[in-house]
């Protein structure tokens, strides 16, 4: 799991002479990233084969092709909710 704002502050700028660096006073909207990885074979995903059985399942029934999962949680209207257990089960 990994967390980054959409702001995260540069280090450094290339500005021309005379120029000033106009900075957001926020750090952004939170962006969450969770993935399981294994050490042998990397993120947990369908195999190609498994892509090809998964698509003749029925729609409801089909499988995600990878385990990442992307959320912006907010208290604001419009942000998903923060990251919890229902959310790992389901992913």
């Amino acid at each position: 799991e990994s967390t980054v704002h959409a702001n995260d502050y540069q280090g450094g700028f290339w500005l021309a002479s005379g120029e000033q660096v106009l900075k957001k006073k926020d750090k952004g909207r939170l962006i969450m990233v969770s993935d399981f990885i294994c050490e042998p074979t990397g993120p947990l995903m369908l195999t190609e084969a498994a892509k090809l059985e998964n698509l003749k399942l029925p729609e409801p029934e089909r499988l995600p092709e990878r385990a990442r999962v992307i959320i912006c949680p907010s208290s604001k209207a419009g942000g998903d909710s923060w990251w919890n257990m229902d959310q790992m089960i389901e992913q």
